[in-house]
């Protein structure tokens, strides 16, 4: 790849079907690395009820409906339903070779001139709220999440903490009909979360969540009751707004009785049934060519055995969550 000199990201609109699969049609050949954008786009309230968009998204190109982009080039996503983390994407990370110099440069330029723009408030960021996601290190650094491993070498001046994580990914092959994701199962009543029960489920995150993230994600969830007793759920799991699979809990009486694959189970028919498509343009396409993914930290051996229940082709690679200041 030729060396890419960034001096100017871009700040794209999504505001019609229409823009968000072009956009999504870029992604589309780097499946499944550019899951953690193309998650955002469909999971990410790009249309939210009060017509706000929630999703802003920067490229290192000049995105136009059928341009192709440069052979290398990245995006930055984020969505205002995410507590503030932020996605990445460079298209060098499909690439089984080390990084090159080149690859290399241009992803710090991006990130460095991002980190850069929201320190200055730039008109390129005037779209969302730079002191908001300036969040770490006391206003200097950013929050990225599902930071592909390839580029932590090169970022490493600007990275003062970070969390590994195996990134889990599955694909999905529809074989005729499914069962409906919440038909009862012996002593388990399995459906939504409901706003009643958020209180409670926040309590028991290991990431502490805001309550109006988690409203924005009760029909993004499934959990699993008693049979006729009132109260919290037992178990439940939810779909972030990136896409991925996460806040896999199960109450500690309720455990080593099968609920969190039930769970996991549940939750990933529910979003087949949502996303299912007999368009022939569309399945092959995320999200009707279902896609799912889950990141859990590394030393969770049983959250690692519920992500590889899940079913379909399966590949894995290992992911950071990471802050993130100006790299020299």
């Amino acid at each position: 790849m030729a060396t890419t000199e960034v001096t100017q990201l871009y700040h794209i609109t999504l505001d019609t079907a229409d823009a968000v699969e072009a956009f999504a049609d870029i992604l589309h050949p780097f499946l499944p690395y550019s899951l953690p954008i193309l998650g955002c786009l469909y999971s990410g309230d790009i249309d939210s009820k009060n017509n706000i968009g929630n999703l802003h998204i920067w490229t290192s190109f000049p995105f136009e409906v059928n341009t192709k982009p440069p052979p290398l080039f990245s995006v930055i996503a984020s969505s205002g339903w995410s507590d503030m983390q932020m996605r990445y994407f460079c298209s060098a990370e499909v690439l089984v070779a080390p990084p090159t110099p080149d690859e290399e440069h241009h992803v710090r330029g991006v990130l460095n001139e991002f980190i850069r723009a929201l320190k200055a408030n730039d008109s390129i960021v005037q779209c969302i709220n730079p002191e908001a996601l300036l969040c770490r290190e006391e206003g200097k650094a950013i929050f990225l999440g599902s930071l592909h491993e390839r580029w932590i070498a090169c970022l490493a001046s600007g990275i003062p903490v970070k969390f590994p994580c195996t990134k889990f990914v599955s694909r999905y092959e529809f074989q005729g009909d499914e069962p409906v994701w919440n038909a009862p199962q012996g002593e388990w009543e399995i459906g939504e979360l409901q706003k009643s029960d958020l209180e409670f489920v926040i309590s028991r995150a290991t990431f502490p969540r805001s309550f109006e993230f988690m409203v924005r994600r009760l029909e993004y969830s499934v959990c699993i009751r008693r049979k006729g007793i009132a109260g919290p759920p037992v178990a439940w799991e939810v779909v972030y707004p990136d896409g991925s699979s996460g806040m896999l809990h199960v109450e500690p009486e309720y455990r080593n009785a099968g609920l969190g694959r039930k769970c996991v189970a549940a939750l990933s028919a529910k979003m087949r049934q949502r996303f299912r498509c007999t368009d022939e343009r569309l399945k092959d396409k995320y999200p009707f060519a279902r896609w799912e993914m889950t990141d859990v930290v590394v030393g969770n051996d049983a959250g690692l055995r519920h992500a590889s229940s899940r079913e379909g082709t399966k590949q894995s690679w290992v992911s950071y969550w990471a802050s993130l200041t100006t790299v020299s």
